[in-house]
């Protein structure tokens, strides 16, 4: 099992944790995020899982600075040293702005 760093964007840390880098000890990208299931339940699961269990759509994983999904997807073998960053889009707004310009 390899000891990896893993890196969150501060939007994911403040529903989990106030760290934005823990080490966890894991064999594959898939453990690794089974194991952030268990530490943090529900918060990590409801921001990171759809209902059926896969990745959402736009939550992006980097290993070593490098997507996931070319690097072995969620069955990428994890080695000691490693850095897994989870990147969750953000996304926000409306579509109701009102900025009171007129169109010429």
């Amino acid at each position: 099992m390899a000891k990896v760093k893993l890196i969150m964007t501060s939007a994911l840390a403040m529903y989990l944790s106030s760290e934005r880098e823990l080490y966890v000890e894991a064999s594959s990208v898939r453990e690794l995020l089974n194991r952030l299931s268990e530490r943090f339940g529900d918060a990590f699961r409801q921001r990171v899982f759809n209902a059926d269990g896969n990745l959402k759509s736009f939550v992006v994983l980097y290993l070593n600075g490098k997507n996931i999904e070319f690097a072995g997807g969620l069955d990428a073998k994890l080695e000691d040293g490693d850095e897994v960053l989870i990147l969750p889009a953000i996304g926000g707004g409306t579509a109701n702005i009102n900025t009171g310009l007129q169109a010429a």
